[in-house]
């Protein structure tokens, strides 16, 4: 059973390669103590403890006491970009979904990955200097909202409101492609997010961390009556971590792309593109090919490919919202996988109405 669990919610392990001769890099900017209190003030004391089994509320009276304790034991990790493997162990939690009819499939449960405290107090000193120097960068299209300081979902829903009224004044048909990558943290590809942050111009020291945090994780799998064997897996960026959702942002900003009418926002995962067209076109087929062609070629899927079989072909079915109409008729032949994000989507089309 923790073998079964294991292969089918995490892709199979990576080859282990060594990693290079630990050195410290240059020019990196000095570990605050302004820093760990920050990262420690935006961690709930009742969150669960990964495998230390050590609270939050352990390590904020650690530092109330002496702040000179964590500075120690952080800083030499910034200053080498390097995140240590025993901080890459977590704890999987199998937990059975309600209301399942059998338990025999593995669609009856999910997992929460649980990860170490003090790994998560470094992922947010981490995350606050990567996101300072993606920002002014310019690396995550301004059309991304979510886990980004005062962009949320009021902003997406009124930017997506505004494009389709805007696009409707001149009598045009509007369309929207809803897509939701799955697994996405979990298939986020190390060499590719390295590449991207080095062409970004993103000091050595966080390309070299990011690198080392995404790499060579291990989980054990708890289950309600017993714990299983820690094992290898592919777990990339986990959910739950605090730079997870910030990796993923930059790794999937380039499935942004300019939209003559139209206009392409996401929300973390979740992306909407509105698209609009003359009345005599099909802007269901409009916007289904500007998806699907739009650089994201096809390439024969692999065993560790996150796609299901059943889930390849979307038709725009779906419940009826107000101020909207379905094109049914219409079924996509979305693409089985995507160069070089290897991510699954699951998408489907609302046809706006005239208002």
């Amino acid at each position: 059973m923790n073998n079964v669990l294991l292969d089918h919610f995490f892709s199979p392990k990576e080859p282990f390669f060594p990693p290079p001769r630990l050195r410290p890099h240059q020019s990196v900017p000095p570990l605050k103590t302004d820093e760990i209190a920050a990262a420690l003030s935006k961690c709930s004391p009742t969150s669960a403890s990964g495998p230390d089994g050590i609270p939050y509320s352990t390590w904020k009276q650690v530092n109330k006491i002496n702040t000179s304790i964590l500075l120690q034991i952080l800083a030499p990790l910034v200053l080498l970009g390097y995140h240590p493997a025993w901080l890459k162990s977590s704890n999987g939690v199998v937990l059975d979904k309600p209301a399942q009819p059998s338990h025999q499939s593995h669609s009856a449960f999910r997992i929460i990955v649980l990860i170490c405290t003090f790994s998560k107090i470094l992922e947010r000193i981490i995350a606050a200097r990567l996101l300072t120097a993606a920002r002014l960068r310019g690396l995550w299209h301004p059309n991304q909202c979510g886990s980004l300081p005062g962009l949320s979902t009021y902003h997406a829903c009124l930017t997506l409101t505004n494009e389709v009224k805007t696009l409707q004044r001149p009598r045009l048909k509007v369309s929207s492609l809803f897509v939701d990558i799955k697994a996405g943290f979990e298939n986020v590809d190390n060499n590719t997010v390295a590449r991207m942050l080095s062409e970004g111009c993103i000091r050595l020291y966080l390309v070299s961390w990011v690198s080392s945090f995404l790499g060579q994780r291990s989980c054990t799998l708890i289950f309600q009556v017993a714990t299983g064997t820690p094992a290898p897996v592919n777990l990339a960026a986990p959910q739950g971590s605090p730079i997870s959702p910030l990796l993923f942002l930059l790794y999937v900003a380039p499935l942004h792309f300019p939209t003559p009418l139209g206009l392409m926002i996401s929300y973390v995962a979740d992306f909407a593109l509105t698209v609009a067209s003359r009345p005599s076109s099909t802007v269901a087929t409009s916007a289904g090919s500007r998806i699907s062609t739009r650089g994201l070629k096809a390439r024969r899927p692999t065993s560790a490919s996150p796609f299901r079989s059943p889930k390849r072909n979307y038709s725009t079915g779906g419940p009826r919202a107000r101020g909207t109409r379905q094109s049914v008729p219409h079924v996509f032949r979305l693409k089985e996988s995507i160069l070089p994000l290897h991510l699954c989507l699951v998408a489907r089309v609302v046809v706006h109405s005239s208002p």
